[in-house]
């Protein structure tokens, strides 16, 4: 008779979600490299600002500002836990392969919405930035301050939406650029953290409040 592993068994959802994930969206920058989705061309030809682009821009900042103080609540309270301490390395290996996949523009070559200041698009930079930082600061909580890992996802998710909306309200990419980039992180995220353990929490010593 075989034990049961359950951090075995959520490593393997982990890697089986993760690969799906960077699959789909190297099928859609496959599929979109030399052409406009539905989508893609709704958003060329129907799409208005309804704002003006200093409002979008001063929006994109404040979601940017709020990625980075979320992981910085996450640091803050590592910092107070001597194992999650001593294995910040790990995120900051999750945070680079994570940012990594705004590489991949030079595969897909995917020109930009017209006008946009760029030559490749896909993966959205931005997005994969931000989406990379709101990856990182989602796992690393749930080791440092678990109490907080609810709160912190809700920050994030809220800053991804807000500066990813942004770049595609500013012309800089279609729709299909930012989907593509925040699957792409959240799949090289849930990748990476199977294989090194990020994402694993530690019982044996009690979760620091964050500050």
């Amino acid at each position: 008779m075989t034990s049961h592993d359950p951090e075995s068994d959520h490593r393997t959802r982990l890697l089986v979600a993760g690969t799906a994930a960077i699959g789909t969206a190297g099928v859609l920058g496959a599929v979109v490299r030399d052409r406009w989705s539905p989508l893609d061309t709704w958003f060329v030809r129907e799409f208005r600002l309804p704002v003006d682009a200093p409002v979008v821009e001063a929006a994109a900042g404040a979601g940017a500002l709020l990625a980075v103080a979320g992981i910085v609540l996450a640091v803050a309270a590592a910092l107070r836990r001597p194992t999650v301490r001593a294995r910040l390395w790990r995120h900051a290996v999750l945070l680079a392969a994570c940012v990594a996949v705004a590489g991949t523009q030079v595969l897909f070559q995917r020109p930009g919405p017209p006008g946009a200041g760029q030559d490749w698009t896909y993966p959205s930079g931005h997005a994969t930035v931000i989406t990379a930082v709101a990856v990182t600061a989602v796992v690393l909580c749930r080791r440092s301050a678990p109490a907080w890992a609810r709160a912190v996802l809700m920050v994030e998710v809220l800053a991804v939406a807000v500066t990813t909306a942004s770049r595609v309200a500013l012309g800089e990419h279609f729709p299909t650029d930012v989907v593509g980039a925040m699957v792409g992180v959240i799949g090289v995220g849930l990748v990476v953290t199977a294989l090194i353990g990020t994402g694993s929490i530690d019982t044996r010593e009690r979760p620091a409040d964050p500050v």
